[in-house]
This record gives C-alpha cells, structure tokens and sequence, in this order.
C-alpha cells in the first residue's frame, strides 16, 4: 500500500520462531523507494478470539477520502475457524500508521453454507463498483463437495465495510486445482476486435495444494458475477504462472505515485529448519513492478483497488 508518501509492506510473521505456526502476527515495515526498508512494531497481534490463532492473509484498501481500511482472515479459538475482520488506524495523521485498532464488530464476514470452516481466507484489496455503489472483494477457497476438488472465487460487496452480502454464485472455479488462496483480480487493458472493445482483467491465485502462484487472463461480467477465460487451455491453475521458482503467496497494488502495479509475494527458502533456526529467519520477500499500467488512471473504467498485502 502507498500511503502519504511511503510505501506499506505487512507480512505474516512468528513472533517466536522461523515456522509458520498458530498465533501468526502482522509484521510492519516501510520504504520510500521500494528497496530500502524500515522495520517498525508489529502492526497486529493474534490477541482476540477470532484471531487467537492467527492473524492470516489480507489486504490494504485506501478510500477516496483517504481513509484506510485492513480487511484480515482471523483464526478463532474454535479449532482455527477462519473469519474475516477489520482494522482501522488508531491515529490517520500517522503516515507509519504504527497503531490499528480492531473493529468490535468482528469478525464481519463467516463462511457460508456449504464451503469448509478453514477453507475461506486471505479477502483481496476492495474496489468500487459504481453499477450498485458498492465496495467488492473476493475470496478464495475450495468445494470438495460430491468428491470434487475444486478451487473457487467469491465475491462480497460492502457499503460500510461491516455489512457484507455474498454475490449469487462463483466467479469463477476450475476443476481439480484445490484451494485458492491470496486471490488477486485487476485490469489490465482492453481488447479491440470486429469493432468492439472489452476490458481485460487478470485472475490470480496461490494454488495451495502444489505451492505456486497463477494466473490466466480473462474477461469480467459484473452483472452476472463472472470471470470467463479467453483461452480455456490458459485457465487458472493449469495454464500460466508468475514464477516457475519457489515464488508465492503474492498480492499486487496500484502505485499512485508512479501510476503502476506493483506486485510482491514470498520466497521459501531451501534451507534446513536448523538452519533457519540458527540464522534467525526464514523466507524472503520479493517484488515486481509493472511500469506500463496506464491502465488505471483516473479516466479510465472503474480501478480495482488503491491498496494491497
């Protein structure tokens, strides 16, 4: 997230140890430049019941009237039952934004019928949809139902950011790729043919079944809720991929300040646990700059969201 000059970088982070474990945090650093980093105090601790388990994955969304709003996956005391919940800045003056407070109406979004309690996680960066003045975000998870295997994006919209309405059906599922984690949705461009023009936009998810990140291009029909491919045999999770490396778990946002998008995810190392153990630390984060996306001016059709991980 771009915020007041600087640049926003929160990550999952153990307080305690180089694994991944129950009682996750956020760490908290930021940067001028994108390459030179200040570590700052953890931005948010796993210190509620719907979050005692786990701060999880979620996103920066930045409103018109600079208001900020974190949207987080929080895992409950009930068996690491995954929900979804906001934060807000404790002081909005604070460009390190050093302080969050935790809405006392989470969590705001629970599963629904029919989709795994620990299946629903990581809600993406919201944009405004100006057909029903509302706020939208996915989701991703998986349906297991009736021995399938496949992974899915849900959409919610918002008014507030504490009301939330699930959209009627998937934006989009593919077959046999398992769950979808940190989805990503932006556009990228339009396509012109036979004297026509549509908007593209790209599909992402972190394949948590294989540990690799994808990504397919597509069209997006707002009105019926959904994303169709324009190559099948390109669809997500069987076709194309950021990175053919250990690169994961990515998150994009629009830069302002540079009118790009800027793109980072996570690298698992191939150390030992002892040595991660002795160094300190394990994992490294990565990222990527599109310097050619024009695309989200303020001219253009309505931008996907201002924010990110």
């Amino acid at each position: 997230m771009y915020y007041r000059g600087w640049y926003h970088m929160f990550f999952q982070y153990n307080p305690v140890g180089t694994d991944w474990d129950d009682g996750m945090e956020w760490g908290h650093a930021v940067s001028r430049n994108l390459v030179q980093w200040r570590t700052l105090p953890i931005a948010m601790v796993a210190d509620q019941w719907y979050d005692i388990l786990g701060v999880l994955s979620g996103s920066m969304t930045v409103l018109p009237n600079g208001t900020v709003i974190m949207i987080y996956t929080g895992a409950t005391n009930a068996s690491a039952v995954e929900v979804q919940c906001i934060a807000t800045p404790a002081d909005p003056t604070d460009p390190l934004l050093r302080r969050w407070t935790k809405h006392p109406a989470n969590p705001v979004i629970w599963s629904p019928p029919g989709v795994g309690t620990k299946d629903f996680r990581d809600p993406m960066t919201a944009w405004y949809d100006e057909s029903d003045d509302t706020w939208r975000t996915l989701l991703g998870s998986k349906d297991d139902n009736n021995g399938h295997h496949d992974g899915i994006a849900m959409m919610y919209k918002t008014k507030d950011f504490l009301n939330y309405e699930l959209i009627p059906g998937i934006l989009h599922r593919v077959e046999r790729t398992g769950e979808w984690e940190c989805i990503d949705f932006y556009p990228v461009g339009r396509r012109t043919s036979d004297n026509s023009s549509e908007m593209l936009h790209v599909l992402k998810a972190s394949m948590d079944d294989e540990r690799h990140d994808y990504y397919s291009l597509g069209t997006y029909d707002s009105a019926a809720n959904r994303w169709t491919p324009i190559d099948p045999e390109l669809d997500l999770g069987i076709g194309l991929r950021y990175d053919w490396g250990k690169f994961y778990a990515s998150t994009s946002f629009y830069d302002p300040a540079k009118k790009r998008r800027v793109l980072m995810g996570y690298v698992g190392e191939v150390d030992s646990k002892r040595a991660d153990v002795v160094k300190g630390w394990a994992s490294i984060p990565v990222s990527s700059k599109d310097n050619c996306s024009r695309r989200e001016d303020p001219d253009e059709p309505p931008p996907l969201a201002r924010g990110g991980d």
